[in-house]
């Protein structure tokens, strides 16, 4: 990040770019940054806005974003589901028309997209041993 005020106090000077924050594993307290992590990071900022506001200052790097519930709602139901499936935020939003219907399955709920996963990644280790 470049702060411009401190930047324009110093014209004759090379800009000092500073990092954000170093990592989103530390930023947001995860223990690594697998798919169920994100999951938890998106549940705990459902209930948590002040986890929100850090998140949508890091993403949007800006200090202040207003964001109502439907803000709040759009973007963690899209940072949920990744562009698979609309039913991944059916917890905490009304399904919506399935944009990619045909390529992906129809889950019911987050719980099952994520064992549909688990399942995927054992076939994909046990394919990988043979």
């Amino acid at each position: 990040m470049l702060n411009l005020t401190v930047a324009n106090e110093n014209p004759d000077q090379p800009p000092q770019w500073e990092a954000m924050f170093l990592s989103a594993k530390e930023e947001y307290e995860m223990p690594s940054l697998k798919p169920t992590y994100w999951n938890q990071l998106i549940d705990r900022m459902l209930t948590n806005d002040t986890l929100l506001q850090q998140f949508l200052r890091n993403y949007y790097r800006i200090s202040d974003r207003d964001c109502d519930m439907d803000c709040k709602n759009s973007i963690l139901c899209h940072l949920r589901q990744a562009h698979h499936s609309d039913n991944l935020c059916s917890d905490f939003m009304p399904p919506q028309k399935q944009a990619h219907a045909e390529k992906f399955p129809n889950f019911k709920s987050k719980n099952e997209a994520i064992e549909y996963v688990e399942d995927i990644k054992k076939k994909l280790l046990k394919n990988h041993k043979n």
